[in-house]
This record gives C-alpha cells, sequence and structure tokens, in this order.
C-alpha cells in the first residue's frame, strides 16, 4: 500500500511539473540557465510569437553573456539578423570611463564555437527568424532583458 501511494504521488508531481505553457507564457519568459530555457524559447520561436520578451533574473553583465543566451544571440547575428543594444539609463558623462565599444565586445563575446554552433544547429534554427534587442544599465553594464522580435 505504502509503495502504491509513493508510486502514485510521484506521477502526480510528475505530471504537474511538466505543465504545457500557453502561447501567452512563451511570450514572456526568465532567463535561466538551464536546459528549460533552451526549450521553452524555441517553442515560443517555434509558435511564431511576434515577440518573446526574456527577463533577466539575477545580475548579468552585457560583457559577459550567458552561453546560453549567447548561442540564441549568435545564431541571429550569424543569419545576417540584428542584435542591437538599447539603454534604459543615461550614459556616463564623457569624463568617466566609457569606451562606447560595449555593443562591439557584446557582439565579439557571443561566438559560440564552430563544433557548438553545428552540434546545436537545428536546436537553435528557430532564432533565424528574430532579432533581438538588448536592454542594458548603462552605468552599471547589467542587462535587464532581450525582446526577441520576428523579422
Amino acid at each position: 500500500m505504502k509503495q502504491i501511494l509513493i508510486c502514485f504521488l510521484t506521477i502526480l508531481i510528475g505530471c504537474t511539473s511538466n505543465q504545457i505553457k500557453t502561447k501567452d507564457e512563451l511570450a514572456n519568459l526568465h532567463f535561466i540557465d538551464v536546459d528549460t530555457f533552451d526549450q521553452n524559447l524555441s517553442k515560443s520561436m517555434s509558435i511564431g510569437n511576434d515577440t518573446i520578451t526574456v527577463s533577466m533574473i539575477g545580475k548579468v553583465s552585457v560583457n559577459k553573456i550567458p552561453e546560453r543566451l549567447g548561442k540564441w544571440l549568435s545564431v541571429i547575428n550569424a543569419k545576417m539578423g540584428k542584435v542591437d543594444f538599447k539603454s534604459t539609463t543615461p550614459p556616463k558623462p564623457i569624463n568617466e570611463r566609457n569606451t562606447g565599444s560595449l555593443a562591439v565586445t557584446a557582439v565579439l563575446g557571443l561566438l559560440p564555437s564552430t563544433y557548438d554552433f553545428l552540434k546545436d544547429k537545428f536546436f537553435y534554427s528557430s532564432a533565424e527568424k528574430y532579432d533581438a534587442i538588448l536592454y542594458y544599465q548603462a552605468d552599471t553594464g547589467l542587462l535587464e532583458k532581450v525582446i526577441f522580435v520576428k523579422k
């Protein structure tokens, strides 16, 4: 009897953890550096959401974009899509150290190795239909959100 109860609870917990997300839920994702994020973003792009907003949880610097998110952005960049950067705060005054090379540095940091790119090409192929806008704080360099916009 105890084993049947344990099996039932395991099945019940397993079913509730794999709930199907709605189109609206897939259009508003939170970045967490796990496979589930890739699956949700891929599904959201595959169903053709016009815009997909990915909010950051925690501190993510535009100069150190996590590899998982960088792969999505590198596919867009490689397929002649646009990867733009927009500040949500006023820029630092000119007399402070501000090189203006933030966008170039960040885009160069997005390029994954050739092996990984080819290995994951099919999984990330839906990103070819999107452009991306990265919203960041100019004073701290922290990424706030990424919005994928259907071309």
